[in-house]
């Protein structure tokens, strides 16, 4: 699915997914600022800005962005399934309908064949 067929469906998963974007690039320009420290300072330098927590409110945030995403998908998931389950059921119901309805004719023509009189 594109970015403009998600604007159309659901414009809020659309702000949310852009927000993951941004933290994510966010996190990994921290990544790439660590790796470079190591590289530059080796070791205890890119250690101790990992202790310091650096990227961890970014990761955080980008958790709770993902959590959200899922659980509003979930929800409109469920909500298309039960529209969908009633859809079907309502299909059947006519199925069903119709079904008596031919058959009711049949034995009418088939009486009248016959001969048969209801009265």
């Amino acid at each position: 699915m594109s970015w403009q067929t998600c604007r159309v469906l659901n414009p809020h998963q659309l702000q949310r997914l852009e927000s993951i974007e941004s933290l994510t690039r966010e996190r990994l320009e921290q990544l790439g600022k660590t790796i470079n420290l190591r590289s530059t300072n080796g070791f205890q330098s890119a250690r101790d800005t990992l202790m310091r927590g650096v990227g961890k409110d970014t990761m955080d945030a980008l958790r709770g962005e993902v959590g959200l995403a899922i659980l509003e998908e979930e929800q409109l998931l469920r909500a298309r399934s039960a529209v969908q389950k009633e859809a079907s059921n309502r299909a059947t119901y006519a199925l069903l309908a119709g079904d008596l309805v031919g058959i009711c004719i049949i034995l009418a023509l088939f009486a009248m064949f016959l001969g048969i009189s209801c009265c």
